[in-house]
């Protein structure tokens, strides 16, 4: 199983890598994810069947239970409010790549920090 998330994490990167340039932000409040880029993360999720069968709210806790018969739990953090979409995509994105740590891992290595342009006529 660890060998499947292994190579659908680098399915999922190699999709990113052709449809989503380095130098673009994906931040979804700020800068929406473009509607190709989104039907292409769909059309993997659908061809690999991320499809939830139900999501369990427990106090602090979702878990979320896969078509597959796997689960993913996750928890937030002691002062946060608990929100179903954060919490959702928190377990879809565990669920794409197997674990936090890998997740953590591509975040970290795909993230660019975009430096905020000057106006002109001011210093």
């Amino acid at each position: 199983m660890e060998k499947a998330f292994e190579q659908l994490a680098d399915e999922v990167n190699e999709i990113m890598n052709r449809v989503i340039p380095e130098n673009v932000n994906c931040r979804c409040a700020v800068h929406p994810i473009p509607p190709a880029i989104a039907d292409a993360l769909f059309a993997e999720m659908v061809k690999h069947d991320f499809t939830p069968v139900r999501i369990l709210k427990s106090g602090s806790a979702t878990v979320v239970f896969w078509k597959d018969g796997s689960k993913t739990v996750v928890k937030c953090g002691v002062n946060e409010t608990p929100d179903d979409y954060d919490a959702f995509t928190a377990a879809l994105a565990i669920k794409i790549f197997g674990n936090n740590s890998r997740l953590k891992k591509v975040i970290k290595e795909k993230t660019v920090v975009q430096q905020i342009k000057k106006k002109k006529g001011k210093e």
